[in-house]
C-alpha cells in the first residue's frame, strides 16, 4: 500500500446525495469516522473480485466482493458478519463498512461481501453507501486493499441469499457498468426485504458501538466533525465529495423549507435509534414549529391526532434509559396510540434473551384545554396500566395507577409526523410516526 495522499486531481468523484426514505441506510459521520480509525489489529491484505450481488442490488444498495489474500493467523476466527474498514490502494484513510462471509476457506478461499460508507448527505452528517460506479472507480476489479475487520456483528442467513454466476458477479453484469446498484427498486421480493432489515438493524448496531461520545464504544472523537474535516478524512480515503443540488448548511435550516426540514428531521432519526443514539435536531424541529398552524376548531385537532403512533426519536431521559436494560433484555417498539375522541394509550414492546414479547400498556384519557388556546396542547390522566405476555393463553395483569397527570404541546403535525414538546418536570421532545395499519 502506498504511503502518500494521492492528490486531488486523482481523488474519486463522490456527490453528496440523499438518503432513500424506503431504505435510509447509512451511518453517522462521527460513527463511520471512529469505525474506520479503529486500530483493531494489523489488517489483511484483499482483491476486489467482483461487485453487487443481485439480492444485494434488489435490496437497493451496492456492494464490493473482496477475497483475502494474507495467510489468516490461526487465531483469526473470521465471524460471519462484521463491522470493518477498508483502505483503497494508494491511499492513506480507511473507510466504513460492512462486511458478510459469503465463501469459508475450506471452499475454495475467503470471500467477503461488503457495503461501504462514503458518500456524504448535504449536511455532511450521514454518509451513505458508495454507489457502484464509485467502488469500481475507487476499488477497481483486480485491485487490492486492506481489510480490517472490527466487531463481529450477529447475522442471520437466510438461506443461500449470495445467488452467484460462475464469473463471480450474481447479476451478470460487467465490472464496468455504469449503472449504480444503490437505487432502490420499486418492489422487493421476500429475501430482499429481509435483508434491507438485516442492514438497517446492523447499521444501527455499528452506529451504537462507534458513536461519539458513546460508553464503552470504540469512539476517541469528543465533538462531532464538520463538513470540513469529513471531507478531509475521506480525501484521504480517496474520496472527492462535492456538493450536488440543496443542501442544508451544517447547523442551520434554511428559513421557508419546512419540507427539507422534515425529509431531514425522518433521515436523521431512521439511523438514530429513537435518539438513543442522539444526533441533534434542535433547529430542525424549531423550523417545524414555526411554519405549523393548529388546527382552528377542537373537532379538527381531536380528528388529527386520531391514529397509532410510533416514537421515532426521543430527548426523554424517562425513554432513552430504556436502551440499556438488565439481563440482555432490549426494548422494541415504543408508542402512543390516540384510539378514541377521549382515550389513550402509552405502549412499550419488551423481548427478553429468549425473544419472549411483553407488551407494557398504559391507558389514559386525554383532552383539551378550555378554552382553546392558539397552541395546541393536550392533557393526560393516566388511569391504569396492564402488562401482556404474547403467549398463548396467557392472562393479562392489570394495575391501578396513582392519581397523576400530564401535558404537552403538539409543536407540529401532519397526516404523517406528530411533534411533541412536554410541560412539566424535565423540558423533552418526542417525535412519532404515524403508522398505516
Amino acid at each position: 500500500m502506498g504511503s502518500s495522499l494521492s492528490s486531488e486531481s486523482a481523488l474519486v468523484l463522490c456527490s453528496s446525495g440523499r438518503c432513500s426514505h424506503s431504505f435510509p441506510l447509512r451511518l453517522s459521520a462521527d460513527a463511520a469516522r471512529a469505525c474506520s480509525a479503529a486500530a483493531m489489529g494489523g489488517a489483511l491484505s484483499c482483491q476486489v473480485e467482483g461487485y453487487t450481488t443481485k439480492l444485494t442490488k434488489e435490496a437497493g444498495v451496492a456492494s464490493l466482493r473482496l477475497q483475502l489474500l494474507s495467510p489468516r493467523p490461526r487465531t483469526l476466527l473470521l465471524p460471519s458478519c462484521a463491522a470493518l474498514a477498508l483502505r483503497a490502494a494508494n491511499q492513506m484513510g480507511f473507510l466504513a463498512g460492512i462486511g458478510a462471509l459469503v465463501a469459508a476457506e475450506e471452499e475454495g478461499g475467503t470471500l467477503l461481501e461488503a457495503v461501504v460508507f462514503g458518500r456524504p448527505n448535504e449536511a455532511f452528517l450521514e454518509l451513505m453507501p458508495l454507489e457502484e460506479s464509485t467502488l469500481q472507480e475507487l476499488y477497481p476489479l483486480g485491485s487490492t486493499a486492506d481489510l480490517r475487520l472490527l466487531r463481529s456483528m450477529r447475522f442471520e442467513h437466510y438461506g443461500d441469499h449470495a445467488e452467484r454466476l460462475p464469473d463471480g458477479s450474481a447479476d451478470g453484469s460487467s465490472a464496468g457498468g455504469d449503472e449504480a446498484a444503490s437505487e432502490a427498486l420499486p418492489q422487493r421480493s421476500v429475501k430482499a426485504e429481509w435483508l434491507v432489515e438485516r442492514l438497517l438493524s446492523l447499521a444501527s448496531t455499528v452506529e451504537v458501538q462507534f458513536s461519539a461520545p458513546h460508553v464503552g464504544g470504540e469512539a476517541s472523537y469528543e465533538e462531532h466533525l464538520n463538513a470540513e474535516q469529513v471531507q478531509t478524512w475521506l480525501a484521504s480515503a480517496g474520496l472527492r465529495a462535492e456538493l450536488r443540488g440543496y443542501r442544508l448548511r451544517v447547523g442551520t435550516v434554511a428559513a421557508g423549507a419546512p419540507e427539507e426540514a422534515k425529509r431531514e428531521l425522518l433521515l436523521r432519526c431512521a439511523g438514530g435509534n429513537r435518539g438513543f443514539v442522539a444526533r441533534e435536531v434542535t433547529l430542525l424541529l424549531e423550523t417545524l414549529a414555526e411554519h405549523f398552524q393548529a388546527p382552528p376548531g377542537a373537532r379538527e385537532r381531536l380528528d388529527a391526532l386520531r391514529g397509532r403512533w410510533k416514537l421515532i426519536y426521543t430527548s426523554s431521559s424517562d425513554l432513552t434509559s430504556l436502551e440499556n436494560l438488565p439481563l440482555g433484555w432490549r426494548t422494541g417498539r415504543v408508542g402512543q396510540s390516540f384510539l378514541t375522541s377521549r382515550f389513550a394509550r402509552n405502549e412499550i414492546d419488551f423481548f427478553s434473551p429468549l425473544q419472549t414479547q411483553v407488551t407494557q400498556l398504559v391507558n389514559c384519557t386525554y383532552k383539551l384545554p378550555e378554552p382553546l388556546e392558539e397552541k395546541f396542547f393536550v392533557e393526560l390522566a393516566f388511569r391504569y396500566s396492564s402488562t401482556q405476555l404474547n403467549l398463548p393463553f396467557s392472562p393479562n395483569l392489570t394495575l391501578p395507577l396513582p392519581p397523576g397527570a400530564g401535558i404537552f404541546q403538539v409543536a407540529y403535525l401532519d397526516d404523517e409526523l406528530l411533534v411533541q414538546k412536554t410541560r412539566l418536570g424535565q423540558s423533552s421532545v418526542n417525535v412519532l410516526l404515524k403508522e398505516t395499519d
